[in-house]
């Protein structure tokens, strides 16, 4: 599309999006569905090179360790770690997803860690989704787009890692290592899948990491 807001991966409205619960989503109350606010730094500002130029590194394991956060399972399935930049971020304190994962971070590899590139786009996240704009639908296709983005919902494994984890910002490039993990609920009523693919789209496409290691900086600094 040339102007306007695109879903995320597809021109008939794709989301990036937090797998759906069995007992429905929702967001932070009292906030609209997506918060369309910029925090700086200027992308345009930052230098103008890919800072993460290859893709997630990510290997299946047949049982992966399980963990509790506040009473939620974890069960890991496969290793994960990557390197992007952070395209924008949403912090959640009340809906279903926040007694595990605090905040989202959208998150750019390949053409899309490089600042300049993502600052001719436009970043949206709320209610565990993502999407953006593209003035120029031509100037990177769709599928790369697709390939090459993720709305990650991150666990922190400890208060070390959500420490870390609050002091990223938008424009800083991140290193994340840990595990791709399923999640259940306290009461096992509901289970959250993660993605483990970079090219599937819509509901479940969106990556749960569950953080052990997790470092950022930001460019030019």
């Amino acid at each position: 599309m040339k102007d306007g807001w695109t879903m995320i991966l597809a021109a008939v409205g794709i989301i990036v999006a937090l797998p759906i619960l069995a007992f429905g989503g929702g967001g932070d109350s009292g906030q609209g569905l997506f918060d369309r606010r910029v925090d700086p730094p200027d992308l345009s500002a930052l230098p103008d090179r890919a800072y993460a130029p290859q893709d997630p590194d990510q290997v299946t394991i047949a049982s992966g360790p399980r963990t509790d956060i506040n009473g939620f399972e974890t069960v890991a399935v496969a290793r994960f770690r990557m390197q992007g930049l952070v395209l924008s971020r949403k912090d959640y304190k009340r809906d279903h997803a926040s007694g595990y994962s605090p905040v989202d971070l959208g998150l750019g590899w390949g053409r899309l860690s490089n600042p300049r590139i993502a600052a001719l786009m436009t970043f949206a996240q709320g209610n565990r989704q993502m999407r953006y704009s593209l003035p120029d639908g031509d100037m990177i296709p769709q599928s790369e787009i697709g390939a090459s983005l993720t709305n990650a919902h991150l666990v922190p494994a400890g208060p070390e890692q959500k420490r870390a984890l609050d002091r990223v910002r938008r424009g800083d490039v991140v290193h994340i290592e840990g595990y791709l993990v399923n999640v259940t609920s306290p009461d096992g009523t509901a289970r959250w899948v993660t993605s483990r693919s970079r090219y599937d789209t819509g509901y479940n496409a969106c990556e749960i990491i569950l953080v052990q290691r997790i470092r950022s900086y930001t460019p030019g600094a």
